[in-house]
Order: structure tokens, then sequence, then C-alpha cells
């Protein structure tokens, strides 16, 4: 994800980064298990901002009132921050189907986003197993979601490398089997996919 991608809106309602995105990830669970929607999410969002920054251009405002002025900016930032292309990472997943391994998506997206990050990249169609928290009712960190993964797969989770950027993600993997990756630099990444699939 990339953070800066909500750097104009914020400006604008005259908030800081660090603590919009405390108050964006405490919120986020319901929304991306689609338990609550979006109107609620963002309105939860900001609220939570509100009470944080006094100073920002949504105090004097209800929620509601400032879902109806910034949701919509809100909303697209939101999924413009998770559009930053990756083009090492898409060439070795590319790589990876065209040698015939075996490959899946499990992401945390609220209802409906799924199918247009996949839109965004066509080449994501090949990959046999996406599964997006929103349309499933189950979101990362739930045990169950990796469970469903290996489900609907027929995996043998020792046989699986699942690879995350937040560490609460990895735990519940690990437990029910998976080798497991925390990715916090791209170039270990690739190298650590790799040598797992034991590419030459």
């Amino acid at each position: 994800q990339d953070p800066a991608a909500f750097d104009d809106v914020l400006a604008e309602l005259k908030l800081e980064r660090s603590g919009f995105l405390q108050a964006y990830y405490g919120c986020r669970q319901d929304f991306d298990a689609g338990i609550s929607d979006e109107t609620s999410y963002w309105c939860r969002v900001l609220a939570s901002c509100a009470d944080q920054q006094a100073q920002s251009a949504l105090a004097g405002h209800s929620p509601e009132q400032n879902h109806r002025r910034y949701g919509k900016r809100l909303a697209d930032a939101d999924f413009r921050s998770w559009c930053q292309a990756r083009p090492a990472m898409h060439h070795l997943v590319r790589h990876l189907l065209d040698g015939g391994v075996p490959v899946a998506i499990v992401s945390n997206m609220p209802p409906g986003k799924g199918d247009r990050f996949v839109a965004e990249w066509p080449w994501m169609e090949r990959i046999p197993h996406r599964l997006f928290s929103g349309d499933l009712g189950l979101a990362k960190p739930e045990p169950g979601i990796f469970r469903h993964l290996l489900e609907c797969s027929a995996w043998s989770a020792e046989n699986v490398l699942f690879v995350d950027d937040r560490s609460e993600n990895l735990l519940p993997a690990r437990e029910l089997g998976m080798a497991v990756h925390h990715f916090t630099d791209e170039a270990e990444a690739l190298r650590v996919v790799a040598e797992w699939c034991q590419l030459g």
C-alpha cells in the first residue's frame, strides 16, 4: 500500500497522515470482512479523526456530513493506494503461472473491490484461487480464511508459502502448517519465493 495516495485529501482536511492511518486501520477489520459497509466505515474513520485532531476541517460537522463531503474522494484514494504496481513481483507471478506453479491471492479487500482490483491487471484472472475477504465474510488474520484457501485449492499446508506484509497475518497461516515470509523488502521476497519454488 502507498499511503501517499491520501495526501491531497488529507491536506484539504488538515489531517496528519499518522493519525488518519491509525483510524483507517483501527476501523478496517469489519469493513474488509464485509460486516460494515463503505459508508459506515468512512463515517467511523472520520469520526475518529475528528476526535483526535480537533483543528481539522472535520470540526463542527457530523460524520455523515463529512462522509457526504469527502467519502468518495477517500474511497478513490483508498483504491489507488492499493494499486501501486510492483513490476518485478508481477513478472515473477506471471513466470510462476507460465511454469504451472500453483498461485493464490489471499487479500483483505471490501466486498466487490477484488474484481475491480483484478480489472486493473487482467493477467491476474489466470490466478485460479482469488480470495478477497469481503466477498467471503472472512478477513486476515482470521484462521478461517486460510482454512478456506486449503479447502478450495486442495493444497497441503506444508506445500504452501504464504507471503504478507503484516506480521499479524502470518501467525494463523504458520499455525496451520504453512511456511510464511514477512514482506518487508521486495528483493528479499522475490528471492524467498524463487527459492521456495526452486526456480533456476
